[in-house]
């Protein structure tokens, strides 16, 4: 949920002075869009058109899946099925390339 005061920074999740600016004790704004409702009804929507793609992708099969909520542990995963399929040395995660 994202709740803010349009004076101030973004704050996402709840603040400790309920429906006020932590700092500044002005008013929160809440968009109807950042509601619960409008967010499931996006989640809805994209798995919606989301789904077709996925179960081509799968019925080929050339669909990768990764489950994760840390890069620093899927991304050799990632790294890995790239370099194969790219037929390239694998990247390290810790170097920057130049453009």
């Amino acid at each position: 949920m994202c709740i803010y005061y349009p004076g101030s920074c973004i704050s996402w999740g709840y603040t400790r002075s309920h429906g006020k600016d932590d700092i500044t004790g002005e008013p929160l704004i809440q968009h109807d869009d950042d509601k619960p409702e409008a967010l499931m009804a996006r989640l809805r929507h994209y798995k919606d058109v989301a789904k077709p793609v996925i179960d081509l992708y799968k019925s080929q099969g050339i669909l990768h899946s990764f489950s994760g909520t840390e890069t620093d542990r899927i991304w050799p995963y990632i790294n890995s099925l790239l370099s194969t399929k790219m037929h390239a040395q694998p990247l390290d995660n810790h170097q920057s390339q130049a453009p």
